[in-house]
């Protein structure tokens, strides 16, 4: 029953040793990874650090929020796939200890939000652009304010029949 469950994951659950290694993973973590099946993920993957993450600084991040805290939520982090493409991920993970406080593997789940976050960056762009427009907007104001003014004093000048001599 529940190893039913831990296949038919829609997100990606894992367990990792504390050396780095992968001790089991489900398809759709595969799947993430660019990988067709979990054992080939599992049989790839030998280090985490040079594979999987583009800043090995990153892992050490990760690790050190592990061993002080007993859980790790909402982790939003960009990893490497099966094809050198980059993937954002959100992880949720826990260091499982033993009685005397010794962490003997860690788990979680991870999820794929690439595409969320290609959507919110564009969102971001989009805000700029309009940011960009309000502002040119407010200068064409501006400026249509000045040449109206300008214009103002162009048409008085005219019919008070001044002439460049007259200036002069």
């Amino acid at each position: 029953r529940y190893r039913t469950l831990f296949e038919n994951a829609i997100e990606g659950i894992f367990r990792i040793s504390v050396t780095g290694e992968f001790l089991d993973v489900n398809p759709a973590a595969a799947r993430i990874f660019g990988f067709s099946t979990p054992s080939e993920f599992i049989q790839e993957i030998k280090n985490l650090r040079t594979q999987l993450f583009l800043n090995s600084a990153k892992l050490d991040e990760v690790l050190s929020l592990l061993s002080s805290q007993s859980t790790l939520e909402n982790y939003k982090m960009e990893l490497r796939r099966k094809d050198n493409k980059k993937v954002w991920v959100n992880v949720k993970a826990q260091g499982i200890r033993d009685s005397e406080g010794n962490i003997l593997y860690y788990e979680g789940s991870i999820e794929d939000i690439t595409e969320q976050r290609f959507l919110e960056e564009q969102l971001r762009e989009a805000q700029k652009m309009e940011s960009i427009g309000t502002l040119a907007g407010g200068i064409a104001h501006d400026f249509n304010n000045i040449l109206g003014i300008i214009l103002g004093y162009v048409t008085l000048m005219r019919r008070s029949d001044f002439s460049r001599e007259k200036i002069q």
